[in-house]
């Protein structure tokens, strides 16, 4: 049987390497191609055709997923495994809604990450054992809901998505300023490239693909005033 050919994704080279030297020691895995972010991710899927895609979700250009949107959308068959440091239960119901086959966090070990590519190329949903608890069943994640209704989900729980004090102290200001991160960081005393660091974890996090669309989650979710 040929290898599982993989592209992986992810913009920080020590954990990328890493993982890639992990996962070539198993003769049933194949790395075609390696990413550092989110659109040179998506080319590689495109040129490539690879069976599987791991996709971090802090990109430096685009977040996760928003990736697995636009393979989705353009209905690419690729099976997606999210590797996040994030253990949010409505990030990771989020993912897997917008079209992720599986969700692992970034401190599990390289056998749990071998199990989600075996899972989901066969067909299953895979989520980290260790996430599972407080998730709703995986059933009613195998369905992809709107965008609307899974916001709706989040804001029936009153999910905070995980966000630190800082985060949430950032994505207020997000909301009452222009959006620049410039403006964000002259509010919060903070350097620019913070603030984006700042950014992207809440993108991350919450699984808005846009600054706008972040603000209308946290609305809907009473995590800033309308």
């Amino acid at each position: 049987m040929s290898p599982i050919t993989i592209v992986h994704a992810e913009d920080q080279s020590l954990v990328l390497d890493g993982i890639v030297r992990l996962l070539e020691d198993d003769p049933g895995l194949k790395i075609v191609g390696k990413a550092y972010s989110g659109e040179e991710a998506l080319a590689l899927c495109f040129t490539l055709s690879p069976q599987l895609l791991i996709l971090d979700l802090m990109l430096p250009d685009v977040t996760g997923v928003y990736v697995v949107q636009k393979l989705r959308q353009a209905q690419q068959p690729v099976k997606i495994v999210v590797l996040s440091s994030s253990d949010s239960p409505a990030q990771i119901e989020h993912c897997l809604k917008k079209g992720a086959d599986g969700y692992v966090v970034k401190n599990s070990s390289i056998q749990t990450l071998r199990e989600a590519i075996y899972t989901v190329t066969t067909g299953g949903i895979f989520v980290d054992p260790a996430l599972k608890t407080g998730m709703e069943s995986l059933a009613s994640i195998q369905a992809p809901l709107s965008t609307d209704a899974a916001i709706q989900l989040a804001g029936s729980v009153k999910e905070d998505f995980g966000l630190t004090t800082k985060e949430l102290e950032v994505l207020r200001v997000l909301a009452s300023s222009t959006g620049r991160s410039s403006d964000i960081a002259a509010r919060l005393s903070i350097s620019k490239h913070t603030a984006n660091n700042h950014i992207n974890s809440i993108l991350s996090k919450t699984g808005a693909t846009s600054r706008m669309e972040v603000i209308q989650l946290a609305k809907k979710n009473g995590l800033i005033e309308l």
